[in-house]
């Protein structure tokens, strides 16, 4: 069907064990086949000309307007109700009756998020979820929930094969906002601040926009966020927050509001898949992990001859030597 589900064990109609009996029950979205249709002909995976020809068939039924398959294209009607109310301060519960509907349909959201990215950039991307969340969709919509009565947001995490971290995204319910960013670890061979935030800003080669942000994250005491195009014109300016320390993270985000469009079901939903791709494209595909360098061979060991026990021999002889100076006496017979 459209539905979208993150696994295929996850079927939107829940049946009975005694109804099923032996037969196992799967699902998957139009959508999802769609995409794998398309990466399999894009990537040139399918060797058979025969075959070629027929997926190809298959993705051109799949696409026509009469089949109806569709990507995930708005909230439910709930979602106007639960952003007005969030608005006036109103207190939810686990039990408010708009909560359910919501956090289904975002998961639904992100699972076509993936499949947009898939389709783009030509390899399988998912939603980043724990083991306990896969296996129990239910489970992972109950804890959201909860989630949500605590910190209004609508949040998750994308992974991408190969990319430099997850792609996390967050809607802020309460402030209206949307954001996607990755975070990286900073570089531990640069002991300034200023030196590990300049490591990132080498890899940010876009023109500045007012909705990139840089988010120093400092050890045990959370994260100062600046205008990216401020930190280029002056680095000072992030690494002041903390001078006692140093960052153990840097995060690069996007951050939009959107107004009246935000609380619109077709609209906000239309937003979101133009900004999560717009991050990916100029930013997050451009990022690269930092690692630390290979070890290099010790000056004193270049050949295989310096490192034969004889040598070590020899080594551990002047060590010796070099302690009875200092200590003045003989260490051993």
């Amino acid at each position: 069907s459209n539905q979208f589900a993150v696994s295929p064990h996850d079927h939107p109609v829940q049946l009975k064990p005694r109804e099923l009996g032996a037969v196992k029950l799967y699902h998957w979205s139009w959508m999802h086949l769609l995409t794998e249709a398309d990466l399999l002909l894009s990537n040139e995976d399918v060797a058979d000309r025969d075959q070629r020809v027929l997926l190809n068939e298959f993705r051109r039924f799949l696409t026509h307007d009469s089949t109806g398959v569709k990507g995930f294209e708005m909230m439910p009607s709930e979602w106007p109700d639960l952003v007005r109310s969030l608005g006036t301060g109103a207190l939810l519960t686990n039990s408010t009756a708009t909560l359910p509907p919501v956090i289904s349909a975002w998961h639904q959201e992100l699972r076509d998020l993936c499949l947009i990215l898939s389709r783009q950039i030509g390899v399988a991307v998912s939603v980043k979820l724990t083991r306990s969340e896969a296996k129990d969709p239910a489970k992972r919509l109950r804890n959201d929930i909860e989630k949500f009565v605590t910190e209004p947001n609508l949040a998750g995490s994308i992974a991408i094969p190969e990319a430099a971290a997850k792609l996390d995204i967050k809607v802020d319910v309460r402030a209206r906002n949307m954001s996607v960013g990755m975070t990286l670890d900073a570089p531990e061979d640069r002991q300034k601040t200023s030196a590990r935030i300049n490591w990132l800003l080498r890899q940010l080669k876009f023109e500045d926009r007012d909705d990139a942000f840089v988010r120093v994250h400092w050890p045990r005491v959370g994260y100062s966020q600046h205008l990216l195009s401020d930190v280029r014109r002056d680095v000072a300016i992030a690494a002041a927050a903390h001078p006692d320390r140093v960052p153990s993270r840097l995060e690069i985000v996007l951050i939009r509001r959107t107004g009246k469009r935000f609380s619109q079901k077709r609209n906000f939903i239309e937003d979101i898949e133009l900004l999560v791709p717009d991050f990916y494209n100029h930013i997050g595909a451009k990022l690269k992990a930092w690692a630390p360098k290979a070890p290099k061979v010790r000056d004193t060991r270049n050949d295989a001859a310096d490192v034969t026990t004889e040598a070590i021999s020899e080594d551990a002889e002047r060590a010796v030597e070099e302690l009875e100076k200092d200590v003045g006496h003989t260490t051993h017979p």
